[in-house]
C-alpha cells in the first residue's frame, strides 16, 4: 500500500494502480487498498470506476466506516446527495453505533442545504445512541 501511495504522490498513476490491483489480489479484505484505488480514480474524475471500487470494497469490508464515508462523499461530489444519504443509511444499519457515520449524515444534510433535516438527523442520533458524543459536541447544534 505504501508503494502505491508513493507512486501516486510522484505522479506515476498507472504504476500505482497496478500496485494496488496486485495487492488486492493478495489481500482482498484490506480496506485501505480500496480507498487508495478509489481516490486515484476519483482524482482522475473517473467517478464510475471509483464508485465500483468503493462498492467492491464495501462488499469485502462492510464494517469499515471510513470506506462508507468515502463512498458517500464521492456520491455527494458527483451531485447525488440522495445516493449519499442512502449509502450512509445502509452504513448505519451495518454499524449502528458509529459516531462517525451519524456525524457524517448530519454533515451531508447540512451541505445539501437541509438545516431542518440535519437537526432531525442530529436528534435521531442522540436519541437512539447516547454515545454519539461527536455529534452532541457539534457547536452548530448547540443553539
Amino acid at each position: 500500500m505504501k508503494s502505491a501511495v508513493l507512486e501516486r504522490q510522484q505522479g506515476q498513476i498507472e504504476a500505482a494502480l497496478e500496485t494496488v490491483k496486485a495487492a488486492l489480489v493478495k489481500f482482498p479484505k484490506f480496506p485501505k487498498l480500496y480507498m487508495v484505488q478509489g481516490k486515484i480514480y476519483q482524482s482522475q474524475k473517473n467517478h464510475a470506476v471509483a464508485r465500483a471500487v468503493y462498492a467492491a470494497g464495501l462488499k469485502q469490508c462492510p464494517k469499515n466506516v471510513a470506506l462508507w464515508i468515502l463512498a458517500s462523499r464521492l456520491e455527494e461530489l458527483d451531485g447525488k446527495s440522495i445516493k449519499a444519504r442512502a449509502l450512509l443509511e445502509r452504513a448505519r444499519m451495518v454499524n449502528p453505533a458509529s459516531e462517525q457515520l451519524w456525524a457524517e449524515a448530519v454533515d451531508v444534510e447540512e451541505r445539501s442545504g437541509g438545516a431542518i433535516q440535519a437537526k432531525a438527523m442530529f436528534a435521531r442520533g442522540t436519541n437512539n445512541y447516547h454515545r454519539v458524543s461527536r455529534v452532541i459536541s457539534d457547536p452548530s447544534f448547540s443553539q
